[in-house]
This record gives C-alpha cells, structure tokens and sequence, in this order.
C-alpha cells in the first residue's frame, strides 16, 4: 500500500507509516465517506424532490384557485358563467328582414329579404363553434365559444365593430348598435360612429355593474340586474326606459320603442306610454299573460311562450300600422323558443325545426328546411 501522507510505498500491515509516523487509512476506510456523502446526497436529492412536487400540488389545488378568487371578487365563477352563458344563448333570432339559426354544430343558418342591396348579403359560411346569435335591423352577431364575438352585414354606424370583445356571455343586437355581456357583470356596446339624430345614448353602457342579461332594442338597451331590477339607457320619448319601479324580473326583451319583462312568476310587465290614450298601442296588453316562459318584443308585437309549448301575442292596434301577420299564432304547438322580429315571427319546435308567421315579408320566413336548429339550455 502507499502512505497517504509521504505517499511513500510501504509493505506492511502497520497502522503506521514507518517513514513518516503518520496514522495510515486503508482503501476501504477511503471508501466509506465517499459512499455516505453519496447516500446523504441522494437523501437530500429526495427529499427536495419531495418538496417541489409538495409546492407544485399545493399551488395548482389550493393557492392558485384561492389568489384567482381573490383577484376575481367581482365575477361569476367559471361554473356560473357557463350556465347563465347557456341560459341566455339565443338559437333562433329574428332581424328586421332576416331570420337567424343557430345549428346543432356551431354553424348559422339565413333566411334573408334578397332584394335589400348592400343591407343584405349576411356571409356566415365560415362562422363556427358560435353559441349564440343575435340579429339586428341590418346586421347579425354571432358569440363564439371562446368568449369572441363575430359580426356580418351592414356596418355603417360601427354596429359590426366586435372585433376586440372578449369575455363576452351574451349578445344583443338592436337597430344601429350591439350589446354584450361580459362574464365580470359589465357591459360593452358599439359606438355609433356617425353623428346621426339617431343617437340617443343607447350605447352608454359603461357604468352597469351586477348585470345578467341584456336587450338592444331600436334606439334603447336595457339590462337586467342581480337582485331582478331593471336599468335603461337610450331614447326615452316612448316610455320603453321606465323601468325603475321594475322587480323580480328574470327576461328581458326590447322592442323598438318598447319594453317586455318576464317575471320569476311567470307574469310579464311592458312599458310604452301605458295608460296614456294618445300614444297606448296594444304591444303591452299582456297584463293577463300567465305561465309565461319566455317573452321576445318586436317592433309592433309581443310575444309570449307559454309552459305548455304555446304561444301568446299582441299586436299595434293602430290601423295606420302595416301588419304582415306576425301574431298569427294560434296553432302553434310544441315551441321551446320564441323570436320577434319587425313584421314575422319566429318558433323553434322542440325537434329542431323552425317555424314563421304565414306572411313572408322579404324571404325572411323561408325556414322549411332548417333542421336541427340547437335547443336553449333551458328547454
């Protein structure tokens, strides 16, 4: 062996090194802290190892969620949003001269007034994963699944301006403008981009808070609040903004210069100059509606779905009034949603198909071969 010391070669069995006097270690006592730090190492190695997946665990399962709730106080939770995103998802809508469905595969379907120049032309062949659709007098929106918003037809005014939505859980699209709902409660609108006498506020949206549901009508938004009240922004001249005094409301729909609200016992509540004879038309006589499910106002009816699968309607009683037969109604059966538009209106059948109002005003009620139009959440 060789002396670790004087590393001098040495031929003995000594305990010490007969040249230097030091104490001598022999190869297995060399060895052996090696193979102890190697076993310590490996140890610690462990249990640091141990501890990461500890933190990774703790901050996917319980930090994580906690600092997003505390940093998300003011929105539904992922749960929420998705039901009342469901909840609120129009599968049939009806525009002032096009009908709109929304099939079973997140594609749209179009029965449009083919003779209306640049107004028309509604291209949604390359629309997909939509949840919802909304149209308007001139336009049609559609919500995408990822919380975007899509957007066809004439955009004069800005109402197609969606681009840059997101978080978005409904939509509405009135005369000249659209609405949506976002997942925090808030609201945004298009900004009327032309200085025009028809621009009465109906966008000025952007102090409503607790929001879940909301309606763009022709020249007025409304939306429905948390505890069932009701706030209104936009042209007042009509009446279709008094909703103040308005309670235990869970729908919302607004026509063109007026208002409907279902209630939580399935009565419904409309506002347009009531009362007053000078101006009382007849599309709020719905103050004997019962078991009401649904309500949809258009711009001279209001039409109710009843419980059973029927369906209820009033009308302008106003013989100036062109009227297109949009109330006539009274066979239909086995409805699970209702649409309104300006002179038809609009049924979804509980086995996807669609039915309109006698009267095809414009193409917009050539929906015979729509099948499997996409059931609302709540039917």
């Amino acid at each position: 062996m060789r002396c670790n010391h004087c590393m001098k070669e040495i031929n003995t069995k000594a305990k010490f090194c007969p040249y230097c006097g030091k104490a001598l270690i022999s190869e297995a006592e060399k060895a052996s802290p090696k193979k102890k730090r190697s076993k310590k190492a490996f140890v610690i190695s462990g249990i640091a190892v141990i501890l990461i997946a500890a933190l990774v665990t703790g901050w996917i399962f319980v930090l994580k969620p906690f600092l997003d709730d505390q940093q998300s106080t003011n929105e539904f939770s992922s749960t929420e949003v998705q039901k009342l995103r469901d909840s609120l998802a129009q599968t049939v809508s009806a525009g002032y001269y096009h009908t709109v469905g929304l099939k079973k595969d997140g594609t749209v379907a179009v029965a449009e007034f083919k003779d209306r120049g640049n107004r028309g032309n509604y291209d949604v062949e390359d629309w997909k994963d939509i949840v919802a659709v909304s149209g308007g007098c001139d336009h049609i929106v559609g919500l995408k699944n990822d919380g975007m918003v899509v957007a066809t037809g004439f955009n004069e005014f800005g109402q197609c301006d969606v681009g840059d939505w997101k978080d978005i859980i409904a939509i509405s699209a009135g005369y000249i403008h659209t609405v949506g709902l976002k997942a925090d409660g808030t609201v945004v609108a298009t900004k009327i981009t032309d200085d025009l006498e028809d621009d009465y506020g109906q966008c000025d949206v952007s102090g409503w808070t607790d929001i879940v549901a909301v309606s763009a009508g022709g020249e007025h938004t409304i939306g429905l609040k948390k505890d069932g009240t009701v706030v209104a922004t936009g042209n007042k001249d009509y009446g279709q903004c008094d909703v103040s005094g308005w309670k235990d409301i869970v729908a919302v729909s607004a026509g063109y210069d007026h208002t409907v609200g279902l209630k939580s016992d399935g009565t419904v509540v409309a506002t347009n100059y009531i009362g007053d004879s000078e101006y009382y038309d007849g599309r709020c006589d719905v103050s004997d509606w019962k078991d009401i499910v649904a309500v949809s106002a258009g711009n001279f009816h209001t039409i109710g779905l009843k419980s059973d699968g029927t369906v209820v309607a009033t009308k302008y009683i106003d013989a100036s009034v062109p009227y297109f037969g949009q109330c006539d109604i009274s066979g239909w059966t086995d409805i699970v949603a209702v649409a309104a538009g300006r002179f038809h209106t609009v049924g979804l059948k509980s086995d996807g198909t669609v039915v309109t109002t006698k009267d095809n005003h414009g193409d917009q009620c050539d929906v015979s071969g729509w099948t499997d139009i996409k059931q609302p959440a709540n039917r």
